[in-house]
């Protein structure tokens, strides 16, 4: 799923730091995650974002827009846009993801696993970076890659994370490891259970 680029970015201090930034600026950046504006609105904000955004504003929102885009489903255009944001800044770590994200959602697995290694050699603490990268191995047919990824997922979130266990599971079939296979799979049961 992409995650929202412009309020977790508020949320670390993006914008708190060096000189104050336009209100202007933000409520833009805030229209264009409006999910109750429609989609034409939401990438004119964005782009009006791109264009008006000073240069340290820049990566925040051409990431928004790869974000909105992406969340259409506008993978060519998101990838363009989150590609931007992070060569402009290299520390963007959910650019990143999102990124990963939208070239998993493209059929393409091996890049995403090079966009989910930078975000998490930038945050090394977020289950979903390690899930998605462990389906991007998955994806590119590499079940042991996959398996320590989706470990990692349930030693960081150690609840609810039944699609974790279910996807370690298929690759521990992959590999014929049947009896980890099943433990996982009886674990989803009891998720599945503890959850109805």
């Amino acid at each position: 799923m992409f995650s929202r680029i412009i309020l977790a970015a508020m949320a670390v201090g993006v914008f708190s730091s060096g000189p104050v930034l336009a209100d202007s600026f933000s409520d833009t950046l805030a229209k264009c995650q409006d999910d109750a504006q429609s989609f034409d609105s939401r990438i004119a904000s964005c782009t009006q974002a791109v264009d008006t955004s000073l240069d340290k504003q820049k990566p925040t929102a051409y990431a928004a827009r790869g974000m909105t885009y992406g969340q259409a489903g506008k993978l060519d255009q998101a990838i363009n846009d989150l590609g931007i944001a992070v060569s402009l800044d290299p520390k963007l770590t959910l650019g990143w993801y999102n990124l990963g994200y939208a070239f998993l959602q493209q059929n393409a697995p091996i890049p995403a696993v090079g966009m989910f290694d930078k975000a998490i050699a930038l945050d090394g603490s977020n289950p979903d970076f390690f899930y998605y990268r462990g389906l991007a191995y998955q994806g590119s047919k590499q079940p042991d890659e996959a398996i320590e990824d989706f470990t990692r997922t349930i030693e960081l979130k150690p609840a609810q994370n039944a699609e974790a266990y279910q996807h370690r599971a298929e690759c521990h079939r992959q590999l014929g490891h049947q009896t980890e296979a099943a433990a996982d799979e009886q674990e989803v049961q009891r998720q599945s259970k503890a959850a109805n």
